[in-house]
């Protein structure tokens, strides 16, 4: 049934996971989901930095 919880949790799942990927792998996100980065660079209307200081 269209618009259901039960139909919006796949996309919502994928909205998550790939916003994690922006936040804490950009790089990769970057290099093999281009047009997914741009537009999540475009929804957060930022970019991620796509080197992280390491410890």
């Amino acid at each position: 049934m269209p618009g259901s919880a039960i139909t919006e949790r796949p996309i919502n799942g994928v909205f998550a996971v790939a916003s994690e990927y922006f936040f804490e792998r950009p790089a990769d996100l970057k290099k093999n989901y281009p047009e997914l980065y741009s537009m999540l660079e475009t929804i957060f209307k930022k970019s991620a930095p796509l080197h992280l200081p390491t410890k």
